[in-house]
């Protein structure tokens, strides 16, 4: 499984190679909530509360929200991407909760 071994790598080591691989997912779509979900945000807190009150708001049933033990691991890599590209976006964001779910 690539992206689970490119998920547990960029938990592990962080390095500036891992967050190329969710830079792609930043501008993905061209509906107007990708474009503004693209946005680059500088405030961690911010963009990650939205991207998981929007992921939670769109979840199928509670049992596909993230909360727990998987938006700890979520918050943590999310962290690790914007200690190194000093922003992060709900894009990206939803990317990993996708990814972890």
């Amino acid at each position: 499984m690539k992206h689970l071994h490119t998920f547990e790598s960029f938990l592990n080591e962080g390095t500036k190679k891992d967050t190329k691989y969710w830079i792609g997912y930043h501008d993905q779509g061209d509906t107007f909530a990708a474009k503004e979900f693209g946005i680059k945000s500088k405030d961690f807190k911010d963009a990650f509360d939205e991207a998981v009150e929007d992921w939670n708001n769109e979840a199928d049933g509670t049992e596909n929200q993230i909360k727990g033990a998987s938006l700890k691991k979520i918050e943590k890599m999310a962290m690790e991407f914007f200690k190194i590209e000093k922003w992060i976006s709900v894009n990206v964001i939803q990317a990993m909760i996708m990814q972890e779910s």
